[in-house]
């Protein structure tokens, strides 16, 4: 029916009143259908609503849960919040997460990371000394992926490439005031 319609360029309610017109018959089933659709959202509507209530219920009334790393039962208080949780506490208690995180922060002390000398700028294409980048600890290297100077332009809303570009100009200007070749 969708497509008499837009062959002829009609859509919506005005095909569903030229199709009453030719079959009266035809109008009902469209309206019955759409009346079950209705319902259908209507329903799944009010099962979100109880299962929603029945999470909120469960998370009041209880007051135990068993930590997931050491297999005990503890109480609530135990464990800390995750608002991401169903019962709105998370899934291993404070005693395992404390112990697992001693045990993180000793095998980082056990194989501790070498300061870099030099580090390769993708942005400059250049090895360029430690201080030409910005601190990172979350990098293996303790320093960030592009040098100071990158960082500035792509921060400034220039892509990678473009960035690159202006290195390459740079250098080849540098070169010919020097009067020796650069790499291009």
């Amino acid at each position: 029916m969708a497509h008499i319609g837009a062959m002829y360029g009609i859509t919506g309610e005005r095909v569903r009143q030229i199709v009453t017109i030719l079959d009266p018959g035809l109008g009902d089933e469209l309206r019955a259908e759409r009346d079950r659709r209705r319902q259908a959202r209507v329903y799944a509507a009010a099962a979100r609503a109880v299962a929603y209530r029945r999470r909120l219920e469960a998370r009041a009334t209880r007051t135990e849960k068993r930590c997931h790393r050491c297999k005990t039962t503890k109480p609530l208080t135990e464990f800390p919040n995750n608002r991401y949780q169903r019962d709105g506490k998370g899934d291993v208690c404070h005693v395992c997460n404390r112990a697992n995180v001693r045990a993180h922060d000793a095998r980082r002390k056990a194989n501790p990371v070498e300061p870099v000398a030099e580090k390769y700028c993708p942005g400059c294409e250049q090895t360029l000394p430690r201080s030409a980048f910005w601190r990172a600890r979350a990098s293996a290297t303790g320093l960030q992926c592009y040098c100071i100077a990158c960082s500035r332009l792509r921060n400034a809303g220039l892509t990678a490439d473009e960035v690159r570009q202006m290195h390459r100009a740079a250098r080849l200007l540098q070169s010919e005031s020097t009067g020796t070749e650069g790499d291009t």
